[in-house]
């Protein structure tokens, strides 16, 4: 008997730039989904946000994608 390994498709993750400073956080979002879809690090994702790893992302938050000092005030 052969056992066949069908490949799972995975939903596409296409990297964006960023437009805005924030994203908003949609139902099943990750720190590292979101950090990787605008292509920084985590850890500064993290840290701008000042997020650990035990941080909980909540749907509707408002994340930091880009340095907050960068940002005009």
């Amino acid at each position: 008997s052969e056992t066949v390994l069908h490949e799972v498709s995975q939903p596409e993750r296409e990297q964006v730039e960023a437009t805005e400073p924030f994203h908003t956080v949609a139902e099943g979002e990750t720190m590292f989904g979101i950090s990787f879809r605008y292509n920084v690090r985590l850890s500064s994702f993290m840290s701008w946000n000042n997020l650990t790893e035990q941080s909980t992302l909540k749907v509707g938050q408002q994340v930091y994608i880009t340095d907050p000092a960068s940002v005009a005030q």
